[in-house]
């Protein structure tokens, strides 16, 4: 089992370098909204 995850592991790594510079990363966090302003918390 532990060697399926290792390759699946490596293949999302490959496809994700593939992708080059142009990249999008998302962070999870709370969003807050107050007084008009955005605050992301975490």
């Amino acid at each position: 089992m532990v060697a399926i995850g290792k390759g699946s592991q490596q293949e999302v790594m490959d496809v994700i370098a593939g992708m080059g510079e142009n990249l999008v990363t998302i962070n999870a966090g709370e969003m807050k909204r107050r007084g008009g302003s955005l605050k992301v918390i975490g």
